[in-house]
């Protein structure tokens, strides 16, 4: 019986291969979808490294990244911020496409939002930067959500110098179709740092209190609409100094020890539908809303003399609708066209606490091409603004970028950029100028992006930037030593951004930043203020294999800058931040941290302080 089955099995199969058909090997390439937001000369932090130093505030984070100066006095005070010499007063950061006003002109307090509330960041640069809505002539900071698609809450508390106390905690839910990810942060520190320049004399410390709220929610209700929302809320309070004089022959102005308060207050809210209208056609429409109160009541210039208010509340309300197209020309998705266009509108308004006040409306419309024929890759886009008060105005930017082989890609851009000035850059008091004029560049680029290894990286561009009418925040020789915003009429800004990092084993991670920057106001022939040539950053990670020990350390050098017109000189710095963190179970762990450990206290803008050596400690606890 088993002989007669076999035979019967054998027979069968037979019989099956004579009717079966061959067919033809089937190859299936993976391309992953172009995106007009990713320029090579762009820098993505994921959640890792936005995290890896430990670090709490943004500010201290994004140092030494290419082609961005920060200069920062005390702990919790606004940073000032330039993207290739160009600052901006609202949307050089944006939080999930929502552009962020400055606390003041040219500065923006990224103290207040602490690193882990994000999940990523990009820096773009240049005329670039409008391929994702950007407007500032630099380029912008984008800081999108955390999205975490698993369920987990962790805790996390640290206390150190300065009588510092910080917790946070988050909280996801989520699968591959929704997410709700939560978030909540205070931060304490009861004996602050000094305000004023402790050098002259200053004693007072200003302390520092903040709280912070986030959400985002992430839905996918079919396959063709998704939807994407995320609020933000931020409320601060904390010392602040005056600006007094301090030497009366010559007469000057310095920041000197006052109990003066500051309050600031922001929302932020957007919410994104995109829908499927057909396979090769996207559309997302994206309403949101901003606002950002600015309080603040300080003593007046001569001792003794009565308080007086400083504030600005500003508004913005946005809607944008954008679709994006893919045609692809063959089969394996390496020649075809991805069509991007739409149309934007912005409304904003702005008080002063004198009751100078206005509104401006922006309606934009834009358009996108981008081409990808086998390893080259060429991009043209146009934007389209009417402002109220301005008129119309066009930008433009074109791309060009050849993958070479696989590990070498090579790039070259350019285009140009307007911004008008923004209402607290006008009419914040005593800061603000009402006869400020528009912002106008016109530049290029070229880079390479070399990838020896999976585990190597390396990217350098050069840059050169010519812009008419560039807003900047000053200090002035007449009167006295203050600092007030004012146009230079032509700027010329030129330099140098490389990045590189290699993943040497398993336990060893390095890296090195470094910008040169060659600036100049080419009615004067002197620097930009408070841009400095050089900025380098080193850091590098070692996990022990024996123990769970990981050691992360970073050098942060910061070349010397003018101000006052060239006629006041801002020593250079070199900052030293280490920390030793210890898993002690899988999920607790706890870390020591120093930063600043050279206790370098050379002022990065004159009149502030520069807090000294700091010492934090504190654990993170996954709780689920």
């Amino acid at each position: 019986m088993l002989k007669t089955l076999a035979a019967t099995l054998l027979f069968s199969s037979l019989a099956i291969a004579e009717d079966s058909v061959q067919l033809p090997t089937m190859v299936v390439n993976s391309r992953q979808e172009s995106n007009l937001g990713s320029a090579l000369n762009a820098t993505h932090l994921d959640e890792e490294d936005l995290q890896r130093s430990g670090q709490r505030e943004l500010a201290q984070v994004l140092r030494g990244t290419p082609g961005l100066s920060i200069v920062q006095g005390m702990k919790g005070a606004p940073s000032g911020l330039s993207l290739r010499g160009a600052s901006g007063g609202v949307g050089l950061v944006n939080i999930d496409g929502i552009p962020l006003h400055g606390a003041m002109p040219g500065v923006v307090n990224l103290d207040l939002f602490p690193a882990e509330t994000f999940g990523s960041s990009d820096i773009l640069r240049g005329s670039s930067a409008m391929l994702d809505f950007g407007r500032n002539l630099g380029g912008t900071i984008n800081l999108h959500s955390r999205n975490s698609r698993e369920h987990g809450a962790r805790l996390h508390l640290e206390g150190g110098s300065f009588g510092s106390l910080r917790e946070s905690a988050t909280a996801d839910l989520g699968n591959a179709d929704h997410s709700l990810n939560l978030t909540a942060g205070r931060d304490d520190l009861f004996d602050g740092t000094h305000w004023a320049d402790s050098k002259q004399g200053n004693s007072e410390r200003d302390d520092f209190h903040a709280h912070q709220l986030a959400m985002h929610l992430r839905d996918r209700f079919s396959e063709r609409v998704q939807l994407d929302s995320s609020v933000y809320y931020v409320n601060s309070d904390n010392g602040v100094d005056k600006a007094g004089l301090i030497r009366p022959a010559p007469l000057e102005f310095d920041l000197v020890d006052d109990p003066g308060r500051l309050q600031q207050e922001i929302w932020l809210t957007q919410s994104t539908v995109g829908i499927d209208l057909h396979p090769q056609w996207h559309s997302e429409l994206q309403l949101g809303y901003t606002k950002h109160r600015f309080n603040a009541v300080i003593g007046n210039v001569l001792p003794g003399s009565a308080s007086y208010p400083i504030g600005f509340d500003n508004q913005l309300s946005l809607a944008r609708w954008k679709n994006i197209h893919h045609i692809w020309l063959d089969a394996q998705q390496k020649r075809g066209f991805q069509l991007n266009w739409g149309g934007e509108g912005l409304y904003e308004q702005g008080l002063s606490v004198t009751g100078a006040g206005g509104q401006r409306g922006t309606g934009s419309g834009f358009a996108n091409l981008q081409g990808d024929w086998d390893n080259w890759q060429s991009t043209l886009a146009v934007r389209a603004d009417h402002f109220d008060n301005y008129g119309v105005h066009a930008v433009y930017h074109a791309g060009l970028s050849w993958r070479m082989t696989k590990q070498l890609h090579w790039f070259i851009n350019g285009g140009t950029g307007y911004r008008p000035p923004s209402f607290n850059e006008m009419l914040m008091w005593p800061f603000g100028n009402t006869q400020l004029k528009q912002e106008q560049s016109i530049g290029g680029e070229g880079g390479l992006r070399w990838l020896p290894t999976d585990d190597t990286q390396f990217n350098v561009n050069f840059f050169h930037s010519r812009y008419t009418g560039l807003i900047k925040l000053e200090r002035t020789a007449v009167p006295l030593g203050l600092y007030l915003i004012n146009n230079i009429p032509h700027a010329r800004v030129q330099g140098l951004e490389t990045q590189w990092s290699t993943h040497w084993n398993t336990q060893l991670t390095t890296g090195i930043d470094y910008t040169w920057t060659d600036s100049k106001n080419s009615d004067t022939g002197k620097p930009l203020p408070r841009q400095p040539e050089n900025i380098a950053r080193f850091w590098g990670e070692w996990t022990w294999q024996t123990i769970p020990l990981t050691l992360w350390t970073q050098g942060i050098y910061r070349g010397k800058s003018f101000d006052t017109g060239g006629a006041s000189v801002i020593g250079d710095s070199f900052h030293l931040d280490m920390q030793l963190s210890y898993q002690v179970i899988t999920p607790l762990n706890l870390y020591l941290r120093g930063e600043n450990l050279t206790d370098n206290r050379q002022s990065q803008i004159l009149g502030w302080d520069i807090p000294g050596a700091a010492v934090y400690g504190g654990f993170k606890w996954v709780i689920m």
